[in-house]
């Protein structure tokens, strides 16, 4: 039995962190939040009253439309709504987690660090309320934005950039880490640029289920421009960054806020080419963590869960390099601090939270820019 349980213990771990993650999230399966009530349950319920697939033409929500058409699908199964929503995020938790995993372990060459990474993966507390709670799909997008990752890692470029447009057509915040696949083209320009262009075609691809059933073809693209509208009287939500510090004329804000990440993004370009930088693994991904917190951190209009993607790069990069704990674990106490506030509705005056948190978090994201661009010029690097 010893023997056993010694030549299997990584397998057996695996098994018993599963099991037990898979209980947490059906603890919190009868939990309905005020996004679900809102907007999931009736969306899903217009699907069962009006024909299922037939009714995506005339769909009332704002979601894209790869998780419109599993909506309609799931409406055809005699389960609670609440059960079936839950049930798809929390399949791709379980993806994420293996995909981090496996990040985890490619960088490091390490099967406990891949099972370390796949273990907070799948027991952070927000990673669990984001699915099994509140029932959102932050972790779709962010699966195949981890894919993406490991292929141009692997410089299997055609098939990050695939993998980057499923992540698109899922959600919109995944090209927040687009600048990174950028500034990686022009200074490595070891791919074609057309292959950016296959970010847009494979969320056209994903869509021709849809337009078969009556979507327009203007919807595919039509989708980003309402949820940008919809929120656009909101400098921030429920998340600390500089809007929480300076928060005084939207119009204003808003638009030198646009015009502020993007003058950063062509800054940090020019500063790489300039430096003719020797890329490796932890750059890379030093990088892609870093511009994920600046553009959260500076673009207006952000929620809670859209630095999703830079929670579990950051935790992937602590984890295999062990640098900056202060900066990954602030980035999560953010997220931990905001989704309690939302989905418990605390009855305490959170704007003095969020300025503290926005605050502390731009101090430390300011050591963390120096500390990148120190990384990034290094001749070597583990």
């Amino acid at each position: 039995m010893k023997q056993f349980i010694k030549k299997h213990k990584y397998g057996l771990i695996f098994i018993l962190l599963t099991i037990t993650a898979i209980t947490f999230r059906i603890i919190l399966f009868n939990f309905q939040s005020r996004d679900f009530i809102k907007f999931l349950n009736p969306w899903l319920n217009y699907f069962r009253n009006n024909g299922g697939l037939k009714a995506i033409a005339r769909y009332p929500g704002d979601y894209n439309a790869p998780y419109v058409l599993i909506l309609a699908l799931l409406s055809y199964l005699p389960f609670k709504n609440i059960y079936l929503i839950k049930i798809i995020s929390i399949i791709f938790d379980f993806l994420l987690a293996l995909a981090s995993g496996y990040l985890g372990y490619y960088l490091s060459k390490n099967k406990k660090i891949g099972l370390l990474t796949y273990a907070l993966v799948l027991f952070i507390p927000q990673f669990i309320m984001n699915g099994a709670m509140w029932g959102q799909c932050d972790s779709i997008y962010t699966f195949f934005i981890i894919i993406s990752l490991i292929y141009f890692l692997k410089e299997k470029y055609l098939l990050s950039f695939i993998f980057f447009g499923i992540s698109f057509a899922f959600k919109l915040q995944s090209v927040f880490i687009l600048p990174l696949y950028i500034i990686l083209y022009f200074s490595q320009k070891k791919f074609p640029f057309w292959y950016f262009f296959l970010i847009p075609l494979v969320e056209v691809i994903l869509c021709i289920p849809n337009i078969i059933m009556g979507m327009p073809f203007i919807n595919c693209f039509a989708m980003y421009l309402k949820q940008i509208y919809q929120y656009k009287k909101y400098l921030v939500r429920n998340y600390p960054n500089i809007y929480q510090i300076i928060n005084f004329n939207y119009n204003i804000l808003n638009k030198l806020g646009v015009l502020f990440v993007g003058i950063l993004c062509l800054c940090l370009l020019i500063y790489i080419l300039k430096k003719h930088i020797e890329w490796n693994e932890e750059k890379i991904i030093n990088l892609g963590l870093l511009i994920i917190l600046l553009v959260t951190y500076f673009l207006p209009c952000m929620h809670e869960r859209y630095i999703f993607v830079g929670e579990v790069l950051g935790i992937i990069y602590y984890i295999v390099y062990r640098k900056n704990l202060g900066i990954v674990l602030m980035i999560n106490l953010n997220a931990l601090v905001s989704y309690i506030l939302y989905l418990l509705n605390w009855p305490i005056k959170s704007t003095n939270i969020y300025l503290l948190m926005a605050t502390i978090y731009g101090l430390l994201l300011i050591s963390f820019t120096y500390k990148t661009l120190k990384i990034i010029n290094s001749k070597q690097s583990k």
